[in-house]
This record gives structure tokens, sequence and C-alpha cells, in this order.
């Protein structure tokens, strides 16, 4: 299962209409969305359907528009990937849904930017600090992360700080991180 499979089955259970994507690249993913309508932002134009060439930063304060489902795999840094979820839940239709890429490296290696980053830092930090949020990652394509309003229990076991080290989020990344698996999300998609 590929992240434009978890996306594409949330987009047709709950019957989504606009779709916004932060990260495009080469736009693999945007290509593979089925939805009325989708744009993408990218500040370098490396795909002939990007529509907002321009950092994520810069599109969030200029964008007035309301998405029903985000895709969040921007830079693969904790600090941008945190504006980033933040500021897609501003623009997060009431049943919406983010999904995060690149959630769960598997190897400390893959914590390093041309890889999946330190973004797994960031669902650390809302399993930590928003009762709000729900949220788990499908294990499948690195970790797709699915996030809507909703409630969780928060993650208490350690201090914070140890939690976002590689060593300790190896040793309990199922329950750090509320891990599903593809045939969990299926189940629950269909």
């Amino acid at each position: 299962m590929e992240r434009y499979d978890v996306i594409n089955a949330i987009i047709k259970k709950n019957k989504y209409k606009s779709y916004l994507e932060v990260g495009t690249e080469h736009g693999n993913t945007f290509r593979a969305i089925d939805i009325p309508y989708k744009i993408c932002v990218d500040p370098y134009k490396q795909c002939e359907d990007l529509t907002h060439e321009m950092t994520s930063d810069d599109f969030f304060k200029q964008n007035e528009e309301k998405f029903d489902i985000i895709f969040v795999d921007g830079m693969h840094t904790e600090e941008q990937a945190t504006i980033d979820i933040d500021n897609s839940f501003k623009v997060l239709n009431e049943n919406g849904i983010i999904v995060v890429h690149d959630c769960l490296p598997h190897c400390e290696e893959f914590t390093q930017l041309r890889w999946n980053g330190t973004v797994f830092r960031s669902i650390i930090d809302l399993r930590y600090n928003n009762p709000d949020i729900e949220i788990y990652v499908v294990d499948t394509d690195n970790g797709c992360g699915v996030l809507k309003r909703g409630k969780q229990t928060l993650y208490t076991k350690v201090n914070i700080e140890l939690a976002k080290t590689y060593d300790y989020f190896a040793s309990d990344r199922d329950q750090l991180m509320n891990i599903i698996s593809p045939d969990v999300f299926i189940e629950k998609y269909s």
C-alpha cells in the first residue's frame, strides 16, 4: 500500500471533494489522487502539474480556501512538519483529515533529511500535547500519519525529549506512534 492508496481510500470513504498537497516534488502522489479539486504547493517546479510554486509558509499566508484532505510531505524536519501540520489544521474543513508522510523511519540513518528526516518527532509532539486530535500511523510507505479532530489518550510513559530520540522511538514505536497495520486501515476505510 502506497501513500496515495491511503489518501484515496480516505477520500472515497468520506466522499471528499478538495485536496491540498504540501510538498509535491515530482508529482507522483499528486497525479495519483482521485478527487474533483486538487492543488499542490512546492518551492521548486519539478512537476508540470504544480499549481503553487512557493514555500508552504507563503502559501498558507495567502490562502483563503478550506480543504477536506491535506497531504503533508514537505521539508522533512520536525520544525517545518510541525508548522505545516498546524497551518493545515487552520484550513481543514470540520470533518477533514490530514495525512502526514515519513512518520516511521526504519533505521536511524533514515532520520536524515534526504530520507524521512525528523517528521516522526512532530507526531510524537502531538501524541504528548494535544488531546483534541485523533492520531494513528498506518505502517506502510515509511509511515502515513492520519490526523483529525477528535480525542486521544496522551502518551506519557517517558519524558518527551527521551521519546523523541531515535533509540526510544525504535523501542516503543507501536504505542508511541499509535501504529495500525494496513489491514486494519483497509477495514476502517472500506
